[in-house]
C-alpha cells in the first residue's frame, strides 16, 4: 500500500518523492542500521510502487476511452455485470471487446455504462451485442466541495456512458455461455418483480436494496433518512451485510453441529472440528448472496474480506484477523491498485481496522483470570460492552473519510447502529432474505403483510434516530495531511497499548480539531464571488467583506437535485450556514430549481424575486418550503432602492417597475444588478440573468450605469443574448459564461463567443473550468478557476520544465 501511494505521489512530484525516499534510506542506514526497512519490506514496496505501471499497459487493444465525446463508433461489447434496475430505466455495465471500421476489427479494452430509457430489457448478463453508441464521458461539476463523480468512476474502469431510448439498434451476435450466473440473475431478477408487486413502499425499496443489492428504487426520503441516522451503510450491499449473513449462517450451522449425535460429531471432528465446518458452509452462503445482489464493486470487495477470514477459521488462524486483513487487502489490490483511491475500499477497511485494534486493546485491559469474571459481567456487561465497543470503533473509524468526501458526520450513529446493526442482522434480513429466496417458487410474496409491517417498523426506527438535534450536521472537510496523521496515530496508539487516557486526549484532540476546522469560518478580506459550475443552470456565491453572504441563483432541480449535490456541499465546504440574501433572478427550472433543499436545510435571511409566479412544481415547492420557515419574499426591480451589504453597492436595473404577467418572456424579466465596492476597488460586476435583446434595449435606453469589469454573460451566452451595443456599454474586461458540458443548447453561442473576444475579454467557462471565483482587491481583481488547481502529471521526458514546481505551487495554495 505504501509502494502504491508513493507511486501516486511520484507521478505529480518525482524529484520529491525520489528525495523523500532517498533521506528515509539514508536516515535508516544511519540511525537504525537498516533494521527500520529491512529488505523484505523495501522489495514488497517495490513491487507496489511499479505495479501501476504494469497493469495499465495494453499491447494488443486500444482504449475506449479515447473514443469519448468523438461521435457514434460502433463496437461489440459484452453485458459484464447484472443488470441494475430503477423505475424508469435500465442500467448495464459494459465491456469492449472491439471496434468496427470499413477497415476491419480493432480490438479495445474499457468498460462503459448503458442506460435504456424503459423498466425492462431483454439483455442479460455475459450477452455480446453490436450496436453504434454514441459514448460520452461522465459529467462532474467542478466546486470546491463536490464529489468529483467522474473521477470516481475512472478509477473503477468505466470510460464513459451511453443512454438509448431502446434496444432498437443493438444486436445480440452471441448469447452469454456462463449459465450459472445467467441463471442466478434471472432468479434475483424474478425477486425483484415479486417485492416490487406484493410489498409497498418505502419496504420495497429498502428490502430490494438489502437483499439483492438493487438500490435504483430508493428515493431521496428514503437515503437521507439512514443517512442522517448513520446507518446509510445498510443500503448498500457491502462488508455489514455480509459479516450478518456470515454470524447467522456460521452460528447457527455450528449449533447443529453440536447437536449431532456424539458418534457422528465426533467422526466429523477428526477432519475439522465443528468451527471449520461451520467456516466452510458459510463461505457457500455468502458467496451465493454476494452473487445474488449482483455482485458490485464494494459487495466484491467485503466478499474477498469475509472469505479469507473463513480460510482462516478453515485452516485454524482465526486469532489472525489482522494478517487476514492484510491478505484480503493484497488480493483487492492486485486485481485493481486503483482501489486504493476508492472510498468504499477505505471505509470498509478503516471500520473493520479499528473495529480489530480496538476490541484487541479493550480485551488485554479486562481481566482474564476466569474466576475474577462475574457471571454477569460474562453473560451482559461484556457482550454489550463490545456491541457498544464496535459501533464506536467502526463510526470513529470512518469518521475522517466521511467528512472529508461527504462533508458529514452523524454521531447519533453510535446509538442508532447498537439498534440497527442487531435489527437488521438478527431479524429483518435473515427474515426478509428466505422469504425472497422462496418467493419466486410460490404465487405471492410469503406473509407479505408481515414483511410490510416489520419494514416499516425498521425505517421508522431509522426516522427516529434521524431526528435527533443535530444527527444530520455537516462540516467542511478536514485537511487530507490531518486526516492521514490520524490513520497513522491512532493505530499506533492502539498496537502501543497506550492507556485509557492517551487514547481518550488524542481522539477528543482530532475530532476538536476536525469539527472546529469545519465549523468556525472567518470572513473574507475582501469581496469574493464563485461563479459555479451547475451544469446547464446559473449560480453564484457572493461573500461580503465583513462576512454577509449572497446566493444569485441556485441551478436546476428536476433531473438532479442541484442545490442539494452542489451548492450544499460547497456551502458545508465554505463552513456557511447562513445565506443573508438569497436571490431568484427569474422563476425558471434552471436557475430556482435548487433553490428549495436550501431554504430547508439552511439559516436564510432575505429572499428576493422578480415577483412572477409560475404554475411549475419546482416553483410550488419552493414556495411551500418558504412557508414552512415562515420567510416571505420581496418582489425587486429598478425602483427599488440600492442594497447595502458590508460597504458593497447593489443597484438593480431590471426588472420594470409593475410586475409582467406569466405570459409575457420570463427571460427578460430577470433580476439583473450592479456590484461594487468602492471603498475596497474600483472594479465591479454585472449579474445579468436571461435577459435577451429587448430587454437590453430597455437598459440602454434608460441610460443606467452598466459597465463593469466582470460581467456574466447574459443566457449562458445564447444567440438570443448576443447584442453588441449592450456589450459595447458594459465594455467587460472578463466575460463568465455559465452552461453546461455538451448542453443540447449549444451554449455558449460560437458567434457569441466570436463577440466577446471581438472586445478583448477574457473569456471564463462553468463548463470548461470549473468554479471561477473572482476576488475584489485595492489592485483590482483576482481571478482563479478551479481547474487551475488541478495537480498535472509530470511527464518525465519534460522533468525540468517547471511542472513539478507548478504542482508545488498548487498544492500550497487554497483553493478558491
Amino acid at each position: 500500500m505504501s509502494g502504491l501511494l508513493l507511486a501516486e505521489l511520484f507521478s505529480y512530484f518525482p524529484l520529491l518523492t525520489s528525495s523523500l525516499i532517498c533521506l528515509l534510506l539514508a536516515l535508516d542506514l544511519i540511525f537504525k542500521k537498516g533494521n527500520l526497512l529491512p529488505i523484505s519490506i523495501l522489495v514488497v514496496g517495490g513491487i507496489g510502487f511499479i505495479f501501476p505501471s504494469f497493469t495499465t499497459l495494453s499491447i494488443h487493444s486500444e482504449d475506449l476511452g479515447v473514443y469519448a465525446d468523438r461521435g457514434a463508433i460502433r463496437v461489440i461489447a459484452q453485458v459484464s455485470a447484472a443488470p441494475q434496475h430503477y423505475p424508469n430505466r435500465v442500467r448495464l455495465e459494459m465491456a469492449g471487446i472491439k471496434r468496427l471500421t470499413s477497415n476491419g476489427e480493432q480490438p479495445i479494452h474499457g468498460l462503459f455504462r448503458l442506460t435504456i430509457l424503459k423498466p425492462e430489457t431483454y439483455l442479460a448478463y455475459g450477452d455480446q451485442v453490436e450496436m453504434i453508441v454514441p459514448l460520452r464521458r461522465f459529467r462532474q461539476f467542478e466546486n470546491p466541495g463536490s464529489f468529483l463523480f467522474a473521477d470516481y468512476l475512472e478509477r473503477q474502469g468505466l470510460v464513459g456512458q451511453v443512454t438509448l431510448q431502446d434496444e432498437r439498434g443493438i444486436k445480440i451476435i452471441q448469447a452469454g455461455r456462463n449459465d450459472f450466473l445467467r441463471g442466478v440473475y434471472r432468479y434475483r431478477d424474478a425477486i425483484r418483480k415479486k417485492i416490487l408487486a406484493e410489498l409497498h413502499a418505502p419496504v420495497a425499496p429498502i428490502l430490494l436494496a438489502m437483499v439483492i443489492g438493487e438500490s435504483g428504487f430508493l428515493t431521496d426520503d428514503i437515503r437521507d433518512v439512514f443517512t442522517a441516522s448513520g446507518a446509510i451503510h445498510i443500503l448498500s450491499i457491502s462488508g455489514s451485510h455480509l459479516a450478518m449473513i456470515s454470524f447467522f449462517v456460521f452460528g447457527l450451522f455450528r449449533w447443529l453441529l453440536l447437536r449431532l449425535p456424539a458418534p457422528l460429531l465426533l467422526r466429523l471432528s477428526l477432519f475439522k472440528i465443528p468451527s471449520q465446518w461451520a467456516a466452510l458452509v458459510t463461505a457457500l452462503a455468502v458467496t451465493f448472496y454476494a452473487l445474488l445482489s449482483g455482485m458490485a464493486v464494494a459487495t466484491e470487495r467485503s466478499l474477498i474480506m469475509i472469505l479469507v477470514y473463513l480460510f482462516a477459521i478453515w485452516i485454524g488462524r482465526a486469532n489472525d484477523i489482522k494478517i487476514a486483513l492484510a491478505l484480503a487487502a493484497i488480493i483487492i489490490l492486485v486485481r485493481q491498485p486503483q482501489a486504493i483511491f476508492d472510498i468504499s475500499f477505505q471505509l470498509s477497511f478503516a471500520a473493520v481496522l479499528f473495529i480489530v485494534l480496538m476490541i484487541d486493546w479493550y480485551r488485554d485491559s479486562q481481566p482474564t483470570d476466569p474466576n475474577e469474571i462475574t457471571a454477569l459481567q460474562k453473560y451482559m456487561t461484556r457482550p454489550i460492552g463490545l456491541l457498544l465497543l464496535t459501533s464506536i470503533a467502526a463510526t470513529i473509524g470512518t469518521a475522517p473519510l466521511t467528512l472529508y468526501h461527504f462533508h458529514q458526520w452523524s454521531w447519533v450513529g453510535i446509538i442508532a447502529n447498537l439498534v440497527i446493526v442487531p435489527l437488521t442482522g438478527f431479524i429483518v434480513l435473515p427474515l426478509e432474505l428466505m422469504a425472497s429466496v422462496f418467493s419466486p417458487f410460490l404465487d405471492l410474496f410469503p406473509l407479505a403483510t408481515l414483511h410490510d409491517g416489520i419494514g416499516s417498523f425498521y425505517f421508522k426506527t431509522a426516522a427516529f434516530f434521524a431526528n435527533f438535534s443535530g444527527a444530520d450536521f455537516h462540516f467542511a472537510s478536514p485537511n487530507v495531511f490531518l486526516v492521514g496523521l490520524f490513520y497513522i496515530l491512532l493505530p499506533l496508539l492502539f498496537i502501543k497499548r497506550m492507556s485509557h487516557g492517551w487514547i481518550g486526549i488524542t481522539l477528543a484532540t482530532f475530532f476538536i480539531v476536525f469539527l472546529g476546522w469545519g465549523s468556525f469560518r472567518l470572513p473574507p478580506k475582501y469581496l469574493r464571488v464563485t461563479f459555479l459550475d451547475v451544469g446547464q443552470g446559473d449560480g453564484a456565491f457572493i461573500e461580503f467583506p465583513e462576512g454577509s453572504t449572497m446566493l444569485v441563483d441556485a441551478g436546476s432541480g428536476k433531473f438532479f437535485d442541484v442545490g442539494k449535490a452542489v451548492i450544499a456541499p460547497f456551502l458545508w465546504e465554505k463552513k456557511v450556514r447562513t445565506i443573508d440574501y438569497l436571490i431568484g433572478t427569474h422563476p425558471q427550472e434552471d436557475h430556482m430549481g435548487g433553490f428549495s433543499f436550501l431554504v430547508q436545510n439552511f439559516k436564510i435571511g432575505h429572499v428576493l424575486t422578480n415577483g412572477m409566479e409560475v404554475p411549475h412544481s419546482f416553483y410550488r415547492t419552493f414556495l411551500e418550503a418558504l412557508r414552512n420557515r415562515g420567510i416571505t419574499p420581496l418582489r425587486v426591480s429598478r425602483a427599488t432602492p440600492p442594497i447595502i451589504v458590508d460597504g458593497c453597492q447593489i443597484v438593480f436595473l431590471n426588472p420594470n417597475e409593475e410586475p409582467a404577467p406569466f405570459e409575457t418572456n420570463l427571460n427578460n424579466h430577470s433580476i439583473v444588478f450592479r456590484l461594487s465596492c468602492p471603498t475596497l476597488s474600483e472594479a465591479s460586476f454585472l449579474f445579468t440573468g436571461d435577459i435577451e435583446n429587448e430587454a437590453m434595449d430597455t437598459l440602454i435606453n434608460e441610460k443606467v450605469l452598466l459597465s463593469a469589469d466582470i460581467l456574466k454573460v447574459p443566457h449562458h451566452g445564447s444567440r438570443s443574448s448576443l447584442d453588441i451595443d449592450f456589450l459595447k456599454h458594459v465594455s467587460p474586461g472578463v466575460a463568465i459564461f455559465s452552461a453546461g458540458k455538451q448542453n443540447r443548447y449549444g451554449h455558449p453561442h460560437p458567434k457569441a463567443l466570436a463577440a466577446y473576444e471581438q472586445l478583448g475579454a477574457a473569456i471564463y467557462r462553468t463548463d470548461q473550468d470549473g468554479a471561477i471565483t473572482v476576488t475584489l482587491n485595492p489592485r483590482g481583481f483576482d481571478l482563479k478557476s478551479f481547474r487551475e488547481f488541478w495537480l498535472k502529471k509530470v511527464r518525465l521526458s519534460r522533468l525540468w520544465e517547471g511542472e513539478e514546481l507548478s504542482n508545488l505551487r498548487k498544492a500550497l495554495e487554497t483553493t478558491p
